[in-house]
C-alpha cells in the first residue's frame, strides 16, 4: 500500500513515516525543504492536485498543521489569520 504523509518533517510525523516504511511504501511531504521528503504546500490546490496525480496514494495520513512549537508565535497569528490555520489543519 502506498501511503502519503503530510507534514512529514514534524516530530510525530518522522516517527510515523519511519514505522510506515517498514511495511508500506511511504511518501512524505512537507512545506519545508527536507531531504527525502517532497516539498509541497498543501494549502496550494494546484500543488496538492499535482502531488496526488504524481504519487497516486492508496491512503493519506494528514499530520500537517500549524502549531505553536516553532517559536514563531503561531498561536497569536492564528487569531489574526484564522483562515491559514483552517487551510493547513483541515
Amino acid at each position: 500500500m502506498k501511503v502519503l504523509v503530510t507534514g512529514a518533517a514534524g516530530f510525530i510525523d518522522r516517527w510515523t513515516c519511519s514505522e510506515l516504511s517498514k511495511s508500506h511504501q511511504m511518501v512524505g511531504t512537507d512545506k519545508n525543504s527536507v531531504r527525502g521528503i517532497i516539498q509541497a504546500d498543501i494549502t496550494n490546490f494546484e500543488q496538492l492536485n499535482a502531488l496526488f496525480r504524481h504519487v497516486e496514494p492508496d491512503a493519506v495520513i494528514h499530520l500537517a498543521a500549524i502549531s505553536g512549537s516553532t517559536g514563531k508565535n503561531e498561536i497569536e497569528l492564528s487569531l489574526i489569520q484564522a483562515h491559514l490555520n483552517f487551510l493547513a489543519n483541515a
